[in-house]
């Protein structure tokens, strides 16, 4: 019997996922590039294309884990042009934009959403978000609890299902860092979530990218890495989307990631979601939850749902009295960097009780010491000394460790760009 795939998830009810773009729209960033982002609200932001360095090697890591590009690929524009020879081939049709290109759209435009209480150095979590339709609009019944678990929304425009999958899978990594250059996020809570074909999209991702996104959501569709018996198709097979997949990437994924599969009850997908779910179970990961919202269908959970999913990504992190524990430590070995993530982790925990205070007066106190200390860095690099760069980013390197990858990308190749005074 001729194997049946997962379920292919269609444009269902597109306005689903355009409600949110009802509202009014919010103006775009100007042009002056700069990379900290202080709008707060729902918005909507073009922001510039990664450094050709930056992206190239998303584009390398991706196509290293994606087993069904023909050839490696080197560079985003040849990933761009690949796919929209694929969408050509398949006859993909884009809604409202006369069909596939092969020209790269750029910048990419993104549908954000930032709770009001977020401000540069208050560390927040990251939903990158893959829609299943043109836009990545936070649903309405969403913001609440993005609000409430401190969560900044991250959707991808123009990746639906109407698009090459090999870009669909490359745009979460993409994504993910253009929020994290913009916002201080913790790097413990990046997370990735999709509905329908958006949710099989992040199901691929998870597992590819275990090492950008603790945590995954799939709603109303996910995939499976492996071959899976359809249990209520005898004698059939739910088809994996890795057939060589990386051992030590999934390894990964069984030990430390926490992911969700939320579903409804008369979901024409809920066959193959419980039994990947069960597979997940059966292969050891360790953070696997399932939610089934009784007598949904195809469509957005209700808002206490999706507050389930989120509460379970989090579940596995540290206790406030913990965190206070470690940030003490960090503070008297002078990890500077660890203790801002720490504190900040504190505060989130406990805004309103005092030891929850005196952590985000710490936190912020490290935060505002390591952004002087990078604009000296950008001085130095603005001055044209490789030399006093070159220093400057050591000292910064050594006094804040992990802060300086995250919270301030780019750095390092900007001094390597320098060159050398001449001897």
């Amino acid at each position: 019997m001729k194997p049946i795939t997962s379920i292919t998830a269609i444009v269902f009810a597109v306005a689903l996922f355009q409600a949110a773009s009802l509202a009014k729209e919010d103006p775009a960033p100007d042009a002056s590039g700069s990379l900290i982002e202080t709008r707060t609200g729902r918005f909507d932001a073009h922001y510039p294309v990664l450094p050709e360095y930056e992206s190239n090697a998303l584009v390398a890591q991706s196509c290293s884990r994606n087993n069904h590009l023909p050839l490696p690929l080197f560079t985003r524009a040849e990933l761009w042009k690949r796919a929209g020879e694929q969408e050509a081939k398949q006859d993909l049709k884009r809604p409202g934009n006369g069909g596939p290109k092969t020209d790269a759209e750029d910048p990419p435009g993104y549908q954000v959403y930032v709770p009001a209480d977020y401000s540069q150095g208050k560390l927040f979590g990251l939903i990158v978000w893959n829609s299943a339709g043109p836009r990545g609009d936070i649903p309405e019944a969403f913001r609440a609890v993005c609000d409430k678990h401190h969560l900044i929304w991250f959707g991808a425009e123009n990746v639906g299902n109407y698009r090459n999958s090999a870009w669909r899978i490359y745009i979460p990594l993409e994504a993910a860092t253009q929020a994290r250059r913009r916002f201080t996020i913790d790097p413990q809570r990046v997370y990735i979530s999709g509905g329908s074909g958006g949710g099989r999209v992040s199901s691929r991702a998870a597992l590819f990218y275990p090492d950008t996104f603790n945590g995954a959501i799939y709603i109303i569709g996910c995939d499976y890495y492996r071959n899976v018996p359809a249990t209520n198709h005898a004698g059939q097979m739910w088809t994996g989307f890795w057939p060589q997949p990386d051992i030590q990437l999934i390894n990964r994924a069984k030990a430390d990631s926490r992911i969700v599969i939320l579903e409804g009850s008369k979901d024409p997908n809920l066959d193959d979601a419980t039994d990947f779910y069960h597979a997940y179970q059966k292969d050891g990961f360790k953070h696997i939850t399932y939610l089934e919202v009784p007598g949904m269908g195809h469509m957005m959970p209700p808002r206490e749902w999706f507050e389930k999913a989120v509460a379970a990504l989090d579940e596995t992190l540290a206790e406030a009295d913990v965190l206070e524990s470690r940030g003490k430590s960090f503070e008297q070995l002078k990890e500077h960097g660890e203790a801002y993530l720490t504190y900040a982790r504190l505060a989130l925990r406990e805004p309103t009780t005092p030891r929850g205070q005196a952590a985000q007066q710490k936190a912020q106190a490290i935060y505002a010491d390591f952004m002087t200390q990078v604009a000296a860095v950008r001085e130095k690099i603005r001055s044209g000394s490789a030399t006093q760069a070159n220093a400057s980013l050591t000292a910064l390197r050594s006094k804040f460790g992990i802060l300086v990858a995250d919270l301030a990308p780019g750095l390092a190749e900007q001094v390597r760009s320098l060159k050398p005074p001449a001897k």
